[in-house]
């Protein structure tokens, strides 16, 4: 079985309890804050001092003081009263002994990808006539940094996917998501969209579905047109695909996404032009 992989998987933080204690050692060490610290904690433990040397102000460079047991100190010197992620500090500990830091949650696991436009664009509007139908949207590229869009913050986990060139699947290794991808269907009515899908035996499974329509947006690459997805997919429709939504308060319409250019819209389910189908099923 050949499979093919594409793009390395972006850094993705997993939804966890993390715990951060701060060993402290008898004497002077230097350490890094893991997180915000309110320097409350010191007090009354085997630490002395907390020194750190304060930058923020780079005609005024200080060191600050948080004395957790010492009964003299230089008063002169500004007091520490939070020491932020990242920064490092100083303690003297009179004793060995671990501190403990409280719980904390890290981010939510994200599968929000990058959009796949790698360039910014400045819009330039012009027109031969004054009709309206006549006006012409014509788009730049800008490499200075003045225009902030997709192509300028590139947000988002990098694209990650695996093909299967036997069965012809494609994995979505950010979603979770494996995609058919071994034929382009013809245009079909919603509710034989949803019968093909339930229906399909593909790669040796048997739970295929339409999917959402948040599931096949997150398939839009924008930095491809005509199609706009991923070269990994070898069969796409270069037209509109159903998706299982429907229209809140109207049943007789569902969302469809456009692999022309990326936009959706919405049809008729029953009587409208019909759409292309791209089953999908859940990795487990």
């Amino acid at each position: 079985m050949k499979k093919t992989s594409i793009v390395a998987i972006g850094l993705v933080l997993f939804s966890t309890m993390l715990r951060a204690d701060i060993n402290i050692k008898s004497g002077w060490q230097l350490l890094g804050a893991t997180q915000d610290i309110n320097t409350s904690i010191f007090d009354s433990t085997c630490i002395d001092y907390v020194w750190k040397y304060d930058t923020t102000d780079i005609n005024n460079l200080e060191w600050q003081i948080h004395v957790a047991n010492a009964v003299n100190y230089n008063n002169s010197m500004t007091p520490i009263t939070l020491l932020t992620k990242g920064e490092g500090y100083w303690v003297k500990g009179n004793s060995d002994c671990v501190i403990p830091l409280a719980e904390t949650i890290a981010a939510p696991t994200s599968t929000l990808k990058k959009t796949g436009q790698t360039n910014s664009y400045d819009t330039n509007i012009y027109s031969d006539s004054d009709e309206w139908w006549n006006i012409i949207t014509q788009a730049s590229i800008v490499t200075d940094g003045s225009v902030k869009d997709d192509g300028s913050y590139q947000s988002g986990v990098t694209v990650s996917y695996t093909r299967d060139d036997v069965n012809g699947t494609v994995i979505d290794n950010v979603t979770n998501l494996m995609w058919q991808d071994d034929a382009v269907t013809s245009f079909l009515t919603w509710k034989a969209a949803e019968t093909l899908c339930s229906g399909l035996v593909l790669d040796g499974y048997k739970d295929w579905r339409v999917p959402t329509r948040k599931e096949l947006v997150s398939l839009i690459d924008y930095g491809h047109y005509y199609p706009s997805i991923n070269p990994i997919f070898q069969h796409t429709g270069e037209d509109h695909h159903w998706t299982s939504t429907t229209l809140t308060g109207n049943t007789d319409r569902g969302w469809i996404v456009y692999f022309s250019d990326g936009h959706t819209n919405l049809d008729n389910k029953a009587s409208g032009d019909g759409s292309f189908v791209r089953c999908v099923r859940t990795v487990e």
